[in-house]
């Protein structure tokens, strides 16, 4: 017996212990920076040999203490020392087993109370009676296969689990529809040029119109046509013919309360009357692209890209003055001054109307082109109409798969390289093993299936996914799956006023991140906002929240994820 305490209380054990120790906190660090936190947890921290590990360490310092007893004065800090590493090994154990180790997302300027514990649960639901069961699902750290979950949800039917990802993301697939007239055309297209190349799926998916995208210069679109005549009306689009413009435009003239409209043509033939005012207008000079060289307004083309003109207005006392107006920029102050006599025409507001289809012309993105793909009504052809940004017709006909068609827009071709006429969509989950960052949302998936005991016979593999549903008909029972953590409501409410990304210098990339939040409690108020940080913590009623992740999509508010 005095052998084994002598072991215990050895300093040779305590060098092996600590050593150990260290190693396995490095190893899971490491584990925790590349698969997360859950993952470290369920390779490391959760695991019976680190809890032998601290067990071990734990009799260690106990044993050395009391090989010392009874104490002295001077061993006074020896005591103290080793009394409080048992105590945060016994802290530990405690938290451990009764603690709360879950997740709590908040959006940002929003409050959430619910946390998310770490246990996935299988359940299932009968729908009829309501009754559930609860089942442990076999976490791993990182995707695992084979026979790893067994649960009899019948007495002749087992659920099984073939495959697990603690971390997933879904892809989309369309797949060939199984049941004749269920599903919606799909084609992938390719757009090329010497400057890009651009794959698109398009999926007719509403059967009144056309599906749309917009990609740059141009307008992509797809849809299925119900018969003959959609598939002429389809063939045969009006070509939008720009209507000529009605002379150089107008000039829109404010006096006294009152606007004048005034063609460009008239004023250039002469004056002009502003009605009972007794003033007069004429124009002197049209510019198409007006532009200023040595203190100067010049013509420097005959391409409508900078319209104006220069006006001359008499007063009803002879009076004369000029006035420049630019029909692109209305916002500029009139530029004008006084050519002779000893007072202006107040209040005169001249404004610019240059012809639309021309001033378009000189402004980028106003018009687009348009690429129309259709499924013939007999689910056997495609058709396609290239229309310019004019509206143009530049191609029409029938499309064979993989075949080039030029567009007419500058060298750019395209092609359809796949095509289903009847799909139904398919979510796949893909393993995520190591993590990017911590920005980026996964849930975890598992794959079943459900055995007959009776017969063998088992039934197609399925993907179960967090926070989705799955009907199954089990003997004459139906009932639903689902996989989902538990949840527990916290007596109070967190909300995040601010989230915070500090990144590495010169790159986008996340070096820390943290969060502002207020406490909405009423039992125990807490004044003022609280930083909490990936080193700085917040406690509040005997919880602790350490900055976790955060989630952060384009378009949408961020969620900061505290633990």
């Amino acid at each position: 017996m005095r052998a084994l305490f002598r072991f215990f209380a050895s300093l040779k054990l305590a060098v092996f212990v600590l050593l150990g120790t260290a190693a396995v906190l490095a190893v899971g660090t490491v584990i925790e920076s590349m698969y997360g936190m859950r993952a470290a947890h369920l390779m490391v921290y959760g695991t019976w040999w680190f809890a032998g590990i601290l067990f071990l360490l734990g009799l260690n310092v106990l044993f050395a203490a009391l090989s010392r007893y009874p104490w002295k004065p001077h061993q006074t800090g020896f005591v103290v020392t080793h009394s409080g590493i048992l105590v945060l090994l016994l802290g530990s154990v405690i938290t451990q087993k009764f603690g709360v180790d879950g997740s709590l997302p908040v959006v940002e300027q929003d409050v959430n109370d619910a946390v998310a514990l770490a246990d996935l649960r299988l359940v299932a639901t009968n729908e009829l009676s309501e009754e559930s069961r609860e089942f442990p699902v076999p976490e791993s750290g990182r995707p695992s296969y084979g026979d790893l979950m067994s649960v009899q949800v019948s007495p002749s039917h087992v659920f099984e689990i073939d495959s697990f990802y603690p971390r997933a993301l879904f892809s989309e697939t369309w797949e060939p529809s199984p049941i004749s007239g269920v599903g919606y055309p799909v084609i992938s297209l390719l757009l090329e040029s010497s400057r890009f190349n651009v794959e698109q799926r398009l999926v007719a998916e509403s059967p009144s119109g056309p599906t749309e995208l917009e990609m740059g210069p141009a307008i992509l679109s797809f849809q299925k046509l119900w018969n003959k005549r959609e598939e002429e009306r389809f063939l045969s689009p009006v070509p939008k013919v720009p209507s000529k413009p009605q002379g150089r435009g107008v000039v829109l003239v404010a006096l006294g309360g009152r606007e004048y409209r005034l063609a460009i043509d008239d004023l250039l033939n002469g004056w002009v009357r502003l009605g009972s005012t007794g003033h007069k207008i004429r124009a002197t000079k049209f510019y198409t692209h007006a532009i200023v060289q040595e203190n100067e307004l010049i013509n420097k083309s005959n391409e409508l890209l900078n319209p104006a003109v220069r006006l001359e207005v008499r007063s009803k006392d002879g009076n004369l003055e000029h006035h420049t107006v630019f029909a692109n920029f209305p916002e500029f102050p009139t530029l004008h001054r006084k050519i002779s006599g000893k007072h202006t025409v107040e209040g005169l507001k001249a404004t610019m109307l240059a012809a639309r289809q021309r001033l378009e012309i000189g402004i980028v993105g106003r018009q687009r082109g348009i690429l129309r793909v259709a499924q013939s009504a007999d689910d056997k052809r495609l058709l396609y109409v290239v229309q310019g940004r004019d509206g143009s017709l530049n191609g029409k006909g029938e499309l064979k798969l993989n075949q080039p068609i030029e567009t007419g827009w500058m060298d750019a071709t395209f092609r359809v390289v796949e095509w289903e006429p009847s799909a139904v969509r398919n979510l796949e989950p893909k393993p995520v093993d190591r993590i990017p960052d911590a920005s980026t949302p996964y849930i975890s998936a598992l794959r079943y299936h459900i055995r007959d005991l009776s017969s063998g016979k088992t039934t197609n593999s399925k993907w179960l996914y967090q926070g989705d549903l799955q009907r199954e008909t089990v003997g004459k029972q139906r009932l639903v799956f689902s996989l989902s953590k538990d949840k527990l409501l916290l007596p109070f409410k967190v909300r995040l006023e601010k989230f915070m990304i500090g990144t590495d210098p010169g790159t986008t990339k996340a070096a820390s991140y943290a969060s502002d939040v207020t406490v909405v409690d009423s039992v125990n108020p807490r004044s003022g906002a609280t930083h909490i940080s990936m080193n700085e913590p917040m406690e509040h009623a005997g919880y602790t929240f350490y900055q976790a992740s955060y989630q952060k999509e384009e378009g949408k508010p961020t969620i900061s994820v505290f633990s």
